[in-house]
């Protein structure tokens, strides 16, 4: 099967942090690779923010969050992007609020929407969410899962705070191998026995594996990227 351009798909993605971003990129050019071959790359429009004025106000003052990033996401239309990437799942809720408000014209690669697609088609009704301590422990990410009746399992509270510690450590650029290596077999071990679902950039970065029972967010969201820029 041979792949074609879309030739009216601009690709936009919202820089958010240098190690999130570079991830997405990389990945990105990866996939996209994986499909051209040769030398080709992923085409996109990168507008960087100063993520400094948006990650103090994560993971939930959303109006602080709104009003700093709806510039950016405005800047996005007039550079007549049709389809943008964020590369920070917490943030994709911000996003929801202001396009209710704003209806922007370009689509989305919607993590939390993505994964509950592939759940659903793989006939999983229950699941354990990876991600930061917040939304471990909350029910602002949970909810989305339970309003499409997957059921969410709650790892124990030791648990909890290693995969937030892996978190913080990944993001910081000071993990240990051993410290990898723990978080993979634990990974792994869940994914035996109900699908895990990787809800944070930061530990889609430090998983390894490739377990056919671990969603991950990040990924989805750049398959779903890489499908809106070719047709068959």
């Amino acid at each position: 099967m041979n792949l074609v351009l879309k030739s009216n798909t601009n690709i936009g993605v919202l820089g958010l942090g240098s190690l999130s971003t570079l991830f997405y990129l990389e990945t990105l050019n990866k996939v996209y690779n994986r499909n051209f071959g040769d030398y080709s790359t992923c085409p996109l429009l990168l507008l960087n923010t100063n993520f400094n004025e948006i990650n103090p106000f994560l993971p939930d003052q959303y109006k602080s969050l709104e009003a700093n990033l709806l510039p950016y996401l405005k800047k996005m239309e007039e550079l007549n992007i049709s389809h943008l990437l964020i590369p920070n799942i917490t943030l994709h809720k911000t996003w929801e609020l202001l396009n209710k408000k704003q209806s922007f014209k370009y689509t989305i690669s919607h993590p939390i929407e993505l994964t509950i697609q592939s759940l659903k088609r793989n006939k999983q009704t229950k699941i354990i969410l990876f991600a930061s301590f917040f939304n471990m422990s909350s029910n602002c990410l949970k909810i989305y899962f339970l309003n499409e009746n997957i059921e969410v399992i709650t790892v124990s509270d030791d648990n909890m705070q290693f995969i937030d510690h892996i978190r913080k450590q990944v993001y910081s650029g000071i993990t240990t191998m051993i410290e990898l290596e723990k978080f993979n077999t634990l990974v792994n071990s869940y994914a035996n026995d109900v699908a895990v679902i990787l809800a944070c950039t930061e530990l889609s970065i430090a998983y390894k594996g490739a377990h056919q029972n671990v969603y991950d967010m990040a990924h989805h969201q750049i398959n779903d990227t890489i499908k809106k820029l070719i047709t068959s």
